[in-house]
C-alpha cells in the first residue's frame, strides 16, 4: 500500500478566499478509482490552518507519504517552494510532483529547485496516474506526456498530454476527504453571501475565447460534463452530506445555451429548494432571459458578469470582443428577474487612455449593477498580456508575489504616470454613492450585515478606507 499526500497550498493576503480544493478532489478520486486496493490518500488544505508549516510537518511524519502532489497558483509560488523543501527534509526520499496553474506556465523554472522532482503541465489526472503507475512499479519506460522531469540536471518537457474529451468518465470528486462545516468559517468565492454547506462544480472545461490575460490550463476546446451527470453529482452531494448551495466555478457555463438550460431544468424538477450562484464564468453577451429565467427558477440567486472594459478597441485588443450592449440587456435583465448580479472591471490596460478608462466606471455606475469590482490590470507572467506591455515599454517581469489581482504593483502607471489607485478609489467611491444600489442589495441578500460583509471581501483595502 502506498502513501500518496496532496497538499493545497495557501498564502494569506488581504479578504482571504478559501474553497474547497476541487482540483486535489478530483485527483484523488481519480487516483483511487484507479488504484484501488494498492494506494492510501491523503489531502490538506493548508489554508485551512493558522499555523500551516506545523499541520505540515505533523502530516507528513504520522503519514509518512511515498508522493507528494502540490497544487498552488503563481502567486502562491514561494509557499510551494517552501512546502517542497519542508517535506524534502522530513521524508528524504520521496518524490514531490508539483501542479495547477503555476506549475503550467513555469515548470522549467520550477525544476530548478532540487526538492521538486517533477511537474504536471495543463490537466493532471491521467499524467498524475501514469506516474504513479511508474513510479510504483508497473509503468514502463519512456517519458509520460504532460509531465516535465530533470534529466542530467536539466528540465525536461516531453510535450503536453491529450485532454479528456468525455468528461463524465471522471468519478466524482472524492468529497469523503473534506471537512464541509470548515469552510464556513471563511469566506468563498461567493464573497460570504451564501447560508449552510456549500460545494464548488466544474460543469465543464476551458473556454475557447482568446482574452489576453486568461490561462491556459484546460486549453481552448470547451468540453463539457452532460446535463445528467452534473444533476446525480448534484443530488449525491445533497443527499450524503447535506450541501444546499453549489457554486459554478466554469470557465464559460453558459457556452452551449441548450445544456446550461437542461442543467437548469434538471435541477427545478429533481432538486427542489437548492441554491445556485455564479460567481465566474458566465459570459454576458450570450446570456438569454430565457436561460436567465429556468436558472432563477432553479434557485440561482447570484452572479457575477465579467465587463472588463467598455471600450470598444480595447475589447478587440484585448480579445475577449463582448458585445457591451448585448451585456448592458443581460444586466437589466438579470437584476430585474432578481438576481444579486456582480461586475468585474479592469482599468489600466497597455495603450489604455484616460478617457477610456472613465467610460468603462461610467458604464459600472450607469448600470443596475448591486456591487462591483474595479481591479488594476495586472500582466501576469506567460500570458499575451505581459507580451502587449513589453511592446508598450514595460519589460519587468513581476514578482510572483504580484501575480494577483488586488496587487498594488501597476504596470500601466510605471508606463504612464497616471496613479491609477486613486482613479480605483474614485471609482469605488463614484459607484457606491448611490442609495438604490445600497438598498437593493441590502434587499436582495436579506440584511445590512450580509451586503456590508459581502463587500468588504469584495473590494479590500479600498473599500476599508472608503467606509
Amino acid at each position: 500500500m502506498k502513501r500518496i499526500l496532496l497538499v493545497r497550498t495557501h498564502r494569506r493576503i488581504f479578504a482571504d478566499m478559501i474553497s474547497p480544493p476541487l482540483g486535489l478532489l478530483y485527483l484523488a478520486s481519480y487516483l483511487r478509482e484507479k488504484f484501488a486496493g494498492r494506494i492510501d490518500l491523503e489531502i490538506i488544505d493548508l489554508g485551512l490552518f493558522p499555523r500551516p508549516q506545523e499541520i505540515l510537518r505533523e502530516r507528513v511524519q504520522s503519514f509518512k507519504p511515498d508522493l507528494v502532489g502540490i497544487s498552488s497558483f503563481t502567486f502562491e509560488a514561494k509557499v510551494m517552494h517552501q512546502v517542497a523543501e519542508k517535506v524534502k527534509k522530513l521524508q528524504p526520499g520521496c518524490p514531490i510532483v508539483v501542479g495547477g496553474p503555476h506549475a503550467t506556465i513555469f515548470h522549467r523554472e520550477i525544476l530548478k529547485d532540487p526538492n521538486i522532482d517533477f511537474a504536471v503541465v495543463g490537466e493532471g489526472e491521467e499524467t498524475l496516474a501514469r506516474l504513479v503507475d511508474r513510479l510504483f512499479g508497473n509503468g514502463g519506460p519512456g517519458p509520460i506526456p504532460g509531465l516535465a522531469y530533470r534529466e542530467d540536471g536539466q528540465p525536461v518537457f516531453p510535450g503536453p498530454a491529450p485532454y479528456i474529451n468525455d468528461l463524465d468518465v471522471l468519478p466524482f470528486p472524492a468529497w469523503d476527504f473534506l471537512d464541509f462545516d470548515a469552510y464556513l468559517h471563511y469566506p468563498d468565492f461567493n464573497h460570504s453571501m451564501g447560508k449552510g454547506r456549500y460545494m464548488p462544480l466544474f460543469t465543464s472545461r476551458a473556454c475557447p475565447y482568446q482574452c489576453v490575460f486568461c490561462h491556459s490550463i484546460f486549453g481552448k476546446t470547451f468540453r463539457k460534463r452532460s446535463a445528467e451527470n452534473v444533476i446525480q453529482e448534484m443530488e449525491a452531494l445533497r443527499s450524503r452530506y447535506g450541501v444546499r448551495e453549489f457554486q459554478f466555478f466554469d470557465d464559460c457555463f453558459n457556452l452551449d445555451r441548450d445544456r446550461a438550460q437542461a442543467i437548469g431544468e434538471g435541477i427545478s424538477s429533481r432538486l427542489p429548494g437548492v441554491r445556485l450562484s455564479f460567481p465566474n464564468g458566465i459570459r454576458g453577451d450570450i446570456l438569454d432571459r430565457e436561460t436567465l429565467q429556468i436558472l432563477r427558477r432553479a434557485g440561482a440567486y447570484s452572479m457575477a458578469l465579467a465587463v472588463e472594459t467598455a471600450s470598444p478597441r480595447l475589447q478587440i485588443l484585448i480579445r475577449k470582443n463582448l458585445d457591451l450592449e448585448k451585456v448592458r440587456e443581460a444586466i437589466n435583465q438579470a437584476v430585474s428577474l432578481g438576481y444579486y448580479v456582480h461586475g468585474f472591471f479592469m482599468i489600466g490596460f497597455p495603450t489604455e487612455t484616460q478617457e477610456e478608462i472613465q467610460k468603462t466606471i461610467d458604464f459600472a455606475v450607469a448600470s443596475p449593477l448591486l456591487s462591483a469590482s474595479f481591479f488594476i490590470v495586472t500582466p501576469f507572467p506567460g500570458t499575451e498580456l505581459e507580451r502587449l506591455f513589453a511592446e508598450a515599454g514595460f519589460t519587468r517581469r513581476l514578482d510572483f508575489d504580484d501575480c494577483c489581482y488586488r496587487a498594488d504593483n501597476s504596470a500601466y502607471q510605471e508606463l504612464t504616470g497616471i496613479p491609477l489607485k486613486k482613479v480605483q478609489k474614485r471609482a469605488y467611491r463614484r459607484f457606491y454613492r448611490n442609495p438604490r444600489r445600497l438598498l437593493n442589495g441590502i434587499r436582495r441578500v436579506s440584511s445590512m450585515w450580509g451586503y456590508l460583509s459581502t463587500n468588504i471581501f469584495r473590494f479590500g483595502r479600498e473599500f476599508l478606507l472608503r467606509y
